[in-house]
């Protein structure tokens, strides 16, 4: 498999999508899409996060079924970083596709990001559940203060308020784990409601107001 060879020798294969060059259209999205899913799949993948941030500036990617389906294969092997920028993405486009309701052929763009919501999900529980063993994989890193969502921009976790960075620690791991799908939502309303007797066990600042900052 592409992904299961070391990245040296990936850099030294053949791009995983080598059709690109007998493409008409090199200016449409599709083809900058795949085209930058190359570079990835040719870099570390500690650039992963940086890279999908670029392909996610090309619009219309809720409508590129083969590129979530691909997405959704590529995200047992992303980074943690990259794993929030995707699962951010996709649940924005997913809310947006999901507000056309009874367009017939939105169903299965539909149906591809809810797998890559699913799947991304499942797996940012399992790096959170792991982040602290000393044998973890390479792709589970810990972003999980504020320094290191700051670094994501735009696909950040916003924290408001003045907290300890154990505190920060507690409440992004908590929202990424069992809130996956308020990563997107202006104001996490669940999020600060469920983690109000958490907080309250470590500070006593259950009220303060938690977003994210990307709609």
């Amino acid at each position: 498999m592409y992904l299961g060879k070391k990245l040296e020798e990936r850099q030294r294969s053949e791009p995983f999508f080598n059709f690109l060059s007998t493409v008409h259209d090199a200016t449409s999205s599709k083809t900058k899409a795949l085209g930058l899913m190359n570079i990835i799949l040719k870099s570390d993948i500690q650039t992963w996060a940086q890279h999908l941030q670029e392909i996610f500036k090309e619009p219309p990617l809720g409508e590129m079924i083969a590129f979530w389906k691909f997405i959704s294969e590529l995200l047992y092997f992303m980074p943690t970083s990259a794993l929030q920028v995707t699962l951010i993405e996709a649940i924005k486009l997913e809310n947006q596709l999901g507000d056309e309701q009874g367009t017939r052929v939105l169903r299965s763009p539909r149906l591809a990001l809810l797998r890559v919501i699913r799947i991304g999900g499942a797996n940012m529980k399992e790096h959170i559940s792991i982040l602290k063993e000393v044998n973890k994989p390479e792709r589970v890193i810990d972003i999980f203060t504020r320094e290191e969502q700051d670094k994501l921009g735009v696909h950040r976790m916003h924290l408001e308020g003045k907290w300890s960075s154990f505190e920060e620690e507690l409440i992004y791991q908590h929202w990424a784990s069992y809130h996956p799908r308020d990563l997107a939502v202006s104001t996490a309303r669940k999020v600060k409601y469920s983690m109000k007797p958490v907080l309250l066990n470590v500070s006593g600042k259950g009220s303060q107001r938690i977003t994210s900052s990307k709609m």
